[in-house]
């Protein structure tokens, strides 16, 4: 035998020449394995430039030209330049560096194993401009919903409009982001709102993604039927657990308070997990418009791109511009 049986230590051979190369690589394998540690197991694309150390756990679609020929659930462990795959026993620990979660290898697969809050709630106290993660009030039309840009500076966007149906600033800054598209572009291009500074005009998180940006371009609240079937609005939630919980990290679900009336007329306040048709959780107002609240719990599976939370997608439903109050309250945060 040429290596050990369950870490794949290379062993010296007797009267071997350059006995420092077989040592070297065992040490290396040790550095990886003991102590074990990966960055994350959901990113799919190999990363461009990684640090050499890195390790991570690949998920099912992952791609890349080294990480495409690798197996799933394996560590892809990049050192002196290239990547190595290496295979996970049975009893493996390792702990998930993006999620403070630790994992188990099982017989085919890895197990969450008992991280502190692992399989747990984490209950969010708190009421509007604490966990209301979505909030409009005026009556407005269905999503999506579009505006015309008037000017651009900075990080601000001036509309023609008022924004008042787009991005409550009183109630959601500081508690979560909004996504919205510059339609005018193809292909659309987002940006993301974290403040309504003025009754015309939306701050984004990143000045950089206003870049060609101009007046008379034309903004859209919901995403594009290519990101996210019937225009679900994308939120990211990350403002609102970094402020109640202390810090970010990729949530198993939420429990959420949601309320919606209409203009009039019933409206219709949904929560998906990924924006999928046929998998959400609506809540209805009465027919004549009168308030309903519902309690509901909703899976979280997709990362967002600007923290390390998962997104929460909304969708609104009322005829002409009869939806009214809409809330969206977060109560609990499951990890």
């Amino acid at each position: 035998m040429s290596n050990s049986t369950r870490l794949q230590l290379t062993y010296l051979a007797a009267a071997q020449a350059q006995k420092h190369v077989s040592v070297n690589e065992s040490l290396r394998r040790l550095d990886a394995l003991v102590q074990l540690s990966a960055k994350s197991r959901f990113t799919t694309a190999q990363p461009a430039s990684p640090a050499d150390g890195d390790i991570y756990m690949l998920p099912p679609g992952k791609t890349g030209a080294d990480w495409g020929a690798m197996a799933d659930g394996a560590l892809a462990y990049y050192r002196d330049g290239a990547w190595e795959e290496l295979t996970p026993k049975h009893g493996w620990r390792c702990y998930i560096e993006d999620e403070d979660a630790l994992m188990a290898r099982g017989a085919s697969a890895w197990v969450s194993i008992g991280a502190a809050a692992e399989r747990s709630l984490i209950f969010t106290p708190g009421g509007d401009g604490v966990v209301s993660v979505y909030r409009i009030d005026t009556p407005r039309a269905q999503n999506p919903r579009t505006a015309t840009i008037s000017s651009v500076s900075g990080d601000e966007i001036t509309l023609s409009a008022a924004v008042a149906d787009t991005f409550f600033g009183a109630i959601m800054a500081g508690v979560s982001y909004l996504r919205i598209w510059n339609t005018s572009k193809t292909p659309a291009e987002p940006a993301w709102v974290k403040s309504a500074p003025a009754g015309d005009k939306l701050e984004v998180l990143d000045a950089a993604a206003l870049s060609g940006w101009a007046g008379g371009e034309t903004v859209q609240i919901g995403d594009p039927t290519s990101v996210t079937p019937n225009n679900f609005i994308a939120l990211d939630i990350s403002p609102m657990m970094q402020t109640v919980l202390g810090r970010v990290f990729r949530q198993a679900g939420l429990v959420c308070k949601v309320a919606a009336n209409g203009v009039g007329t019933q409206s219709i306040l949904s929560l998906s997990e990924a924006g999928v048709s046929g998998a959400h959780q609506p809540t209805r107002s009465l027919l004549d418009g009168s308030i309903m609240t519902t309690q509901t719990i909703i899976p979280s599976s997709v990362q967002s791109p600007i923290s390390n939370s998962n997104l929460l997608f909304v969708q609104e439903l009322a005829p002409g511009a009869a939806a009214g109050v809409a809330v969206v309250s977060v109560q609990a945060v499951l990890v």
